[in-house]
């Protein structure tokens, strides 16, 4: 399936998980609402499913009395049929074992009841009816779903279209940062021209020390740090370059509700780590929590890199524009837009 990846979820993303337990459990079940958050005081490691940029579903675990329970699993509807429910069950149950669980404890639907039970679950005790539907008690050893799963002994991971990308922590910078922004920029430039990518970047140029400052002073900068250095960097904003006014953008908004997103980048010593796709899925869940309509850029025409990562997350390509910035001079640029 094009466009899929299970991993973990951030801290960032828990309001959307919500959510979408809410359109499910409220809506299909009946469950009331204030059940619904109840799970998050017992600190669960939540896991997401996530098509082209969007989160489709999810499933958690958590401790109760030394136990390890797993459940608030939930795909969206018109994303079912697809078996990624399958691939989140079997992701969670997967890295639970390798970290040394050896009992998993879960109160199943119907639906997710056959699931478990085709990967070595357990029925221990009778189905019982809960809001509207039967719950069922199971437990899933790591021995059972050993022998079920063969996979789970000869592979790092069961499923090879997984990504699980290391968690990183995008805090909004400080102004007191200003000198090791730049400095980071300049490394990215440095590598930017060792790698011959067709970027066009140029130090102090774009982004120039005034637009750093400015984001900064704003608080519009953000910063990916590991070890104390940092590692990423892009500045989330509503300014764009005059010629967005010529394209005919697909969402009716206003310039105060559309993010834009501007000199993202990863240090070349991360780069291929997943680090960017992290940060635009901050960048998104930033601009859902702020009410936008809609997250827009512009590529450079012919940076293939950056076309991939935004097509690869959702963003739609609208069209071919001149445009001048600094650094480039007129250049064509691809203009994206993403729809929240």
């Amino acid at each position: 399936m094009t466009g899929l990846s299970i991993r973990k979820a951030t801290k960032e993303e828990i309001p959307q998980i919500i959510d979408i337990q809410k359109e499910i459990f409220c809506g299909e079940q009946s469950i009331p609402e204030e059940l619904i958050g109840t799970f998050l005081s017992s600190h669960p490691i939540c896991w997401v499913a996530e098509q082209n940029g969007r989160i489709v579903g999810s499933i958690s675990s958590w401790e109760e009395e030394k136990e390890v329970h797993l459940g608030r699993f939930v795909v969206l509807p018109r994303f079912r049929g697809q078996k990624i429910g399958t691939k989140l069950l079997n992701h969670a149950v997967f890295e639970l074992f390798q970290n040394g669980v050896e009992i998993i404890i879960i109160e199943a639907r119907d639906s997710a009841a056959r699931m478990i039970r085709a990967i070595g679950g357990r029925d221990i005790g009778d189905a019982f009816a809960f809001y509207l539907g039967n719950v069922t008690p199971m437990v899933l050893e790591k021995e059972a779903y050993r022998k079920c799963n063969s996979i789970f002994n000869h592979h790092p991971h069961p499923q090879s279209e997984i990504h699980d990308d290391k968690i990183i922590a995008i805090t909004k910078a400080s102004l007191d940062q200003f000198q090791d922004i730049r400095a980071f920029y300049h490394a990215v430039i440095d590598g930017i021209g060792a790698s011959r990518n067709s970027v066009k970047w140029k130090k102090d140029i774009y982004p120039s020390s005034e637009f750093l400052a400015e984001s900064l002073r704003s608080g519009e900068l953000f910063t990916v740090e590991e070890g104390g250095e940092i590692i990423g960097s892009m500045i989330l904003n509503h300014q764009s370059n005059d010629m967005y006014r010529s394209c005919c953008w697909p969402t009716e908004a206003s310039d105060s509700e559309v993010t834009v997103i501007h000199a993202l980048a990863v240090h070349p010593s991360h780069s291929g780590k997943g680090c960017a796709r992290q940060m635009v899925r901050f960048a998104i869940n930033y601009a859902r929590q702020h009410l936008q309509k809609a997250i827009r850029l512009d590529v450079l025409k012919g940076n293939l890199r950056a076309e991939k990562l935004y097509s690869g997350m959702g963003f739609q390509y609208l069209q071919t524009l001149p445009m001048f910035y600094e650094d480039t001079g007129w250049a064509d640029f691809q203009l994206y837009e993403y729809r929240l």
